[in-house]
């Protein structure tokens, strides 16, 4: 089975070390790619973190058996052919009322 591309946006467990140097697997999302010469790194956010935790981890940090991918963005066009947002105002009927 090949292995899955890591791209931006995806979620998985990455192997950090606390601060009493205990090991652990928090949830962390991809925030950038770096493809080097010899390897990639991939800098993470661990979700619920500070984000001065944030770093550059190498592949072999990744568990990739729970990786989530980024979901995409449907743009369909609902079922009437309009978009789904609210008119900026709802049509109303005009009143005049200067006498």
């Amino acid at each position: 089975m090949a292995e899955p591309e890591i791209v931006e946006g995806c979620r998985l467990p990455v192997l950090r070390k606390n601060q009493d140097n205990e090991v652990e697997w928090p949830l962390a999302e991809i925030l950038s790619v770096k493809d080097l010469s010899a390897k990639k790194l991939f800098y993470v956010h661990y979700i619920d973190f500070n984000k001065r935790l944030d770093e550059w981890v190498t592949y072999d940090r990744l568990d990739l058996k729970k990786i989530q991918f980024p979901k995409k963005e449907a743009k369909t066009p609902t079922k009437n052919g309009l978009s789904g947002s609210r008119p900026s105002s709802p049509e109303r009927e005009v009143v005049s009322n200067l006498t």
